[in-house]
């Protein structure tokens, strides 16, 4: 038998030899396992005591942001949820329940705050990615400076606190974000 015969017989008894192994069988799939939200309990609507402003690193922004420390939480799930009261230089007041993944870098609101003070839940919002500009700006601001490491991991929750009783977090400089 010449070297190409021994050659292509030792090709095939190394196939049959690998059949079995899991080269050839279901390869791992690369990606992430499927992600479950657990169902959020809506807090209590804010009281003014709760609440802490921040500075999102907007200039000339017309909004006050600031965060009720009561409802700030991290989840199994991941997300940290808030509620968050966006105040006018005129008194209007938005207040909205609102979580951000860090690890996906989306946001989504849960529920809005109304003049009965109570909040509704906003049953069909879905997740959207997390934008340096827009109406919804704060966001970026407070998932890089406030919620989420550089390596988009959520803080816990007494990390978290700190950030924001600190307002402007160390290495943070608004839009340019960590330094």
């Amino acid at each position: 038998m010449g070297w190409h015969a021994r050659a292509l017989l030792t090709g095939l008894c190394l196939l049959v030899a690998l059949a079995g192994c899991s080269v050839f069988s279901e390869a791992p799939s690369d990606e992430a396992p499927t992600w479950r939200e657990d169902a959020p309990t809506l807090p209590a609507y804010p009281e003014e005591a709760n609440l802490l402003e921040i500075d999102v690193g907007r200039p000339g922004d017309p909004y006050r942001y600031r965060i009720d420390t009561a409802s700030l939480s991290l989840a199994r799930d991941g997300v940290t949820r808030y509620t968050i009261v966006l105040a006018s230089g005129d008194g209007a007041r938005n207040v909205r329940y609102e979580g951000i993944r860090c690890q996906a870098n989306v946001a989504r609101s849960y529920a809005y705050g109304t003049s009965a003070r109570i909040l509704r839940p906003i049953p069909t919002e879905e997740w959207a990615l997390i934008r340096q500009d827009g109406p919804y700006a704060y966001r970026y601001h407070l998932a890089r400076g406030y919620l989420c490491t550089v390596r988009s991991l959520p803080f816990d929750r007494p990390t978290a606190l700190r950030r924001l009783e600190m307002r402007v977090p160390p290495g943070f400089s608004g839009a340019e974000g960590y330094q």
